[in-house]
């Protein structure tokens, strides 16, 4: 299949700024859970002397 210049032009990348988007939110959902998990489970087991 031989690609020419136009069709290179005229494609349609919305699925890839789609994609990238979901991959950037899913970063900072990371990022939330990380907050979350600091913040609640890690704290708590930390009071609970569970920790060292």
């Amino acid at each position: 299949m031989t690609v020419d210049y136009e069709t290179i032009i005229n494609t349609d990348l919305s699925s890839l700024s789609d994609a990238a988007t979901a991959w950037e939110d899913m970063g900072k959902r990371f990022g939330e859970l990380h907050d979350n998990y600091r913040d609640h489970v890690k704290a708590a087991v930390e009071a609970d002397g569970w920790a060292r």
